[in-house]
């Protein structure tokens, strides 16, 4: 590794009120067996579930925190940070910030990683739900960047857990190929907007730290990984190496449906942005228009957002003969209840 960096990878968990998950995604980074040390950062944004006292019970049973060559303990106006290395896997280093105050919306957390973010040549990320499930995940994706300087990104194959019902897939580019897509050009990923699991990653920290992000914030990692193709290749490693939680409140997933209409909507003026940021044909913004409405047509109908079904009703786009009949749905309450009925129990028969 070179004198200029002090870690192969950072590792960059953040995690609010994910108690009963926190512990699988810290097992995943203390199992990795590595020729190179990494720092796992752990931001926990002021927990209310008990969160922060199964972090510290954790630190406390695998860690060294008493080394005071290593070690270290601070504490600021925001924040309590632990330092410390694990007991037996002495090239895995924690750095766990405990928030005193939720940051959601008030203030970034990005700046309190800068001291390893900048010392390290690679970034992943694992959120608290969610974890790796195999030892040599980053060696094997460090491997294959330190090979093959033109990629900028390497992500692999994921299962996927509903904790609703417990429903597992596994391997979920071989299980849903309709559903989960490689794209490989950068105009078809923003079409598309393909999820291509970001605990999988693993990316250059020189090329994250240029980029510049565009203010919608309502989905980060799609927009990182827009830059990351822009910049340079992208690799698909085939094996699984961590598993996708799908919990029934998140950033991506929620109840409540005016908090869906909004995620939907600000995705769409980010697709807008990000043709417009890299000087992609402008023809693609109507592309964009459509397939939003082909995309989310059933959700329109059932939530009867009347805005969304006239502006279906203008677009001029061809229908399919179940887009046909949703629109014709959209004007009767009683099939619009109807509709929603079966879906749920459509939804109920899949597990998700």
């Amino acid at each position: 590794m070179e004198d200029n960096y002090k870690w192969m990878v950072c590792v960059q968990c953040m995690t609010y009120n994910q108690a009963p998950y926190i512990e699988d995604a810290l097992n995943g980074f203390t199992m990795q067996k590595t020729t190179f040390p990494f720092v796992c950062c752990i931001v926990d944004d002021a927990s209310t579930d008990g969160e922060q006292e199964v972090i510290v019970n954790y630190l406390n049973e695998h860690f060294d925190l008493v080394d005071n060559k290593v070690a270290r303990h601070e504490e600021t106006d925001d924040y309590v940070l632990t330092f410390a290395r694990h007991k037996t896997n002495l090239n895995c280093f924690f750095a766990v910030l405990y928030l005193k105050y939720n940051h959601y919306k008030k203030k970034s957390k990005t700046p309190y990683l800068a001291q390893w973010h900048d010392n390290a040549k690679y970034i992943a990320m694992c959120e608290g739900d969610d974890y790796w499930i195999i030892r040599e995940k980053l060696e094997e994706q460090v491997g294959y960047m330190e090979n093959h300087i033109k990629c900028t990104v390497c992500y692999t194959n994921f299962d996927i857990e509903y904790m609703k019902s417990g429903r597992v897939i596994k391997s979920a580019f071989n299980s849903l190929p309709s559903r989960y897509k490689h794209y490989k050009t950068l105009d078809d990923f923003i079409l598309f907007t393909p999820y291509v699991c970001p605990p999988s990653w693993l990316y250059r920290a020189e090329i994250y730290n240029q980029m510049n992000y565009t203010g919608i914030g309502v989905d980060g990692s799609f927009e990182l990984f827009a830059y990351l193709m822009f910049k340079g290749e992208t690799h698909f490693y085939s094996n699984v190496t961590c598993r996708y939680r799908v919990v029934r409140e998140s950033a991506s997933h929620s109840l409540d449906v005016n908090k869906q209409i909004t995620r939907r909507k600000k995705l769409l003026e980010l697709q807008h942005k990000l043709i417009d940021k890299y000087n992609l044909n402008p023809n693609l913004k109507e592309k964009c228009e459509e397939r939003y409405i082909h995309k989310n047509l059933l959700f329109f109908v059932e939530n009867n957002f009347q805005d969304e079904i006239n502006k279906a009703k203008r677009i001029k786009t061809k229908y399919s003969t179940k887009e046909k009949w949703l629109l014709l749905v959209a004007k009767n309450s009683v099939l619009r209840c109807l509709l929603c009925f079966v879906h749920r129990i459509h939804n109920r028969i899949k597990g998700y």
